[in-house]
């Protein structure tokens, strides 16, 4: 009873609030009108008023009065009076009598205009119009373009955007006045059909849209169906998000220079993998050798990852990462001849193991925990917990590329997370077995079937029943090509017990660690190579090697010693697979009769040794092949007989 009333602007009786602040009737509070041919209008003004009259009167209203909510007519509809309904303009008395009744353009409506100002259009949206006191003037209906919005070339209204820029901006798709049915193409939507009801009284609505033929892919670009799913059907092409069209990929771009775009944006399409080209625009992907412009040139295959074939010049240099922050400034160049190289692609850098890089695994450097960089890392499977319970069907060809992956025993929650201990994820059931202690042995979370590689099942391949609700199990398995042995530990298919030699093989239980023999491939490899310091005690597991006198081919065969192909000799030098122990062509050594100085003829089988022997009557003195009078030997230089 004590308080005091203060003065404030309220709602009369019947009237409410709304978030705008204005005070309007129940049904307005809802946005709602409920009469005939009439729409809400948040901003509704007093002057002109919606009536027929208005067709022949003239106002003089306020510019800067402020509209309230209301219910307005919609367009090309007007009130006898002000308390009644909605009727078309045509019934109004004031209307004249000419044809235009209904406009059935899109963003049109039907307005009594003069003759100025004229209709707003694309050409004339910047122009201010003075019109002289044409009080006397009697309107006109007419179809004019609604507020906003402005008469194109092609007599269609358009919004002011499209007016700048009648064309899309990307590629296969255009302009086209739409509905809401049926949607727009779309890769998810392109085969399915829709019934649609016309539906006159809805407007279109102008947008770009993909052409015939095309449809919208989740990155916004038409795509033919194909590309929808991302697949290139034609030789040696590969799916690209981002083609660009300059320089193209035709056997000319070899030898010709093209003024491209740096800002271009690419769009989806299909592009000839590295080491390809085509004819022309039209054709099928063709090795880069095959181009006419390469006849009778050499050029290096390019098969390691984010590596290409490119014709490139001496400056700048290819892109290291010992060079990656140095910029060089490249003089005049336009004469020299570019040459075909293999380089790293953008973005990428040769590291000192020749594989191209992003710029942070140039130093081999894995910041994260439980991280260690691996110069093959490949995609598939995923170094993740789910990879625990999960199945993926992996390329087998895949070429993997350096990159840092979790240490055994760790994976990741997702791929950009960081490592974390196997037994720590969700899917990983709670058990003791957290590392494995043996050569070659991984921590995996495995299933009982198939069962893990012996050497007695290697052999074996097992068709599993579906598993899908049996839980994995952490187990210490032999890495992938390694095999369980008698004795548990995890040997190479070569090292299981029950090897199998190949013909002209012999199983050697106690093998050298010298290694096999081989058939050389030039003078520097006559020598086998075998490691400089061995422990006395090592004991090396069984392997198969060439038998006596034969030697391995390059097609991993063994092959008789003597039929070795022959290799490149110096001056005076020819090829003997297998030349006689003794004598040598030594100057030294050598005999009037070509035979051992002291045993004439040895009655033993010895090892061939293919390598570079002096021609007849010349002799080795120093390393090089002399005539046998300037060798200061006592006989002339007879060997290779026996």
């Amino acid at each position: 009873m004590n308080e005091v009333c203060v003065n404030k602007c309220v709602c009369d009786d019947g009237f409410y609030r709304n978030p705008d602040g204005f005070c309007v009737t129940s049904d307005l509070c809802d946005k709602k009108c409920s009469g005939p041919n009439e729409k809400y209008e948040p901003n509704k003004k007093s002057c002109p008023p919606e009536t027929c009259q208005s067709i022949v009167a003239k106002y003089k209203c306020d510019s800067k009065q402020q509209g309230r909510p209301g219910c307005v007519c919609e367009s090309g509809f007007l009130r006898m009076n002000l308390n009644s309904t909605c009727i078309p303009m045509e019934q109004c008395p004031e209307s004249p009598d000419f044809n235009v009744t209904m406009c059935i353009k899109p963003n049109e409506e039907l307005k009594c205009v003069k003759s100025c100002p004229p209709e707003k259009t694309c050409q004339n949206c910047d122009i201010q119009f003075n019109c002289i006191d044409n009080a006397t003037e009697v309107c006109k209906n007419k179809c004019i373009c609604k507020e906003g919005f402005y008469r194109n070339d092609k007599g269609d209204c358009v919004t002011r955007e499209m007016c700048e820029n009648m064309k899309c901006p990307r590629e296969n798709e255009s302009l086209q006045c739409v509905r809401s049915c049926p949607p727009v193409r779309t890769c998810e939507n392109r085969h399915k059909r829709y019934h649609c009801l016309i539906n006159q009284t809805e407007p279109c609505n102008y947008e770009c849209v993909c052409d015939n033929g095309f449809y919208r892919n989740t990155d916004g670009f038409c795509v033919t169906s194909e590309l929808c799913d991302k697949k290139c059907t034609g030789p040696y092409e590969i799916y690209e998000p981002k083609k660009k069209k300059c320089p193209p990929e035709i056997c000319s771009s070899i030898v010709s220079r093209y003024a491209c775009d740096l800002k271009e944006k690419g769009q989806p399409g299909c592009v000839c993998k590295s080491g390809f080209l085509r004819m022309n625009l039209t054709s099928t992907c063709m090795p880069m050798k095959q181009c006419p412009e390469l006849i009778n040139s050499q050029e290096p295959e390019c098969n390691k990852t984010n590596e290409s074939l490119q014709c490139v010049k001496a400056c700048p240099p290819e892109r290291t990462c010992r060079n990656r922050n140095v910029f060089y400034r490249c003089f005049n160049n336009m004469t020299e001849v570019c040459k075909n190289k293999c380089v790293c692609n953008n973005g990428f850098y040769r590291n000192p193991d020749g594989f191209c890089v992003t710029s942070d695994l140039c130093d081999k450097k894995c910041s994260g925990p439980n991280e260690k960089y691996e110069p093959n890392k490949k995609s598939c499977p995923p170094d993740i917990c789910e990879s625990i319970v999960a199945k993926y069907k992996c390329d087998s060809k895949e070429q993997g590329q350096p990159g840092c992956v979790c240490e055994s025993g760790f994976l990741r929650m997702d791929l950009n997370s960081t490592c974390i201990p196997m037994d720590q994820c969700p899917e990983s059931p709670d058990f003791n077995v957290t590392m494995c202690t043996r050569p070659d042995e991984e921590l995996k979370c495995v299933k009982s079937c198939p069962p893990e590689k012996t050497c007695e099942n290697r052999d074996i391949l097992f068709n599993c029943i579906d598993n899908a609700t049996e839980i994995c199990k952490n187990r210490c398995i032999c890495k992938k090509g390694f095999y369980r042995n008698n004795n548990g530990d995890c040997v190479t298919r070569e090292m299981c017990d029950n090897l199998k030699c190949e013909v002209n093989e012999v199983l050697v239980k106690n093998p050298s660690p010298c290694g096999d023999q081989f058939c050389p491939v030039n003078k520097m490899s006559i020598k086998r190579a075998c490691p400089t310091s061995i422990t006395p005690d090592i004991k090396l597991p069984p392997r198969c090697e060439c038998r006596f006198n034969y030697s391995r081919a390059k097609n991993g065969t063994c092959i008789p010693t003597s039929q070795c192909p022959p290799f490149p000799c110096g001056h005076n030098e020819i090829f003997n697979a297998c030349p006689p122990f003794c004598p040598t062509d030594d100057c030294s050594s050598a005999t009037s009769s070509g035979k051992c100085p002291k045993f004439g003829r040895i009655g033993i089988v010895v090892p061939c040794r293919p390598q570079c022997r002096c021609i007849e009557n010349y002799c080795r003195k120093n390393n090089v092949c002399v005539p046998s009078e300037k060798s200061n030997a006592t006989h002339a230089c007879k060997y290779g007989t026996t």
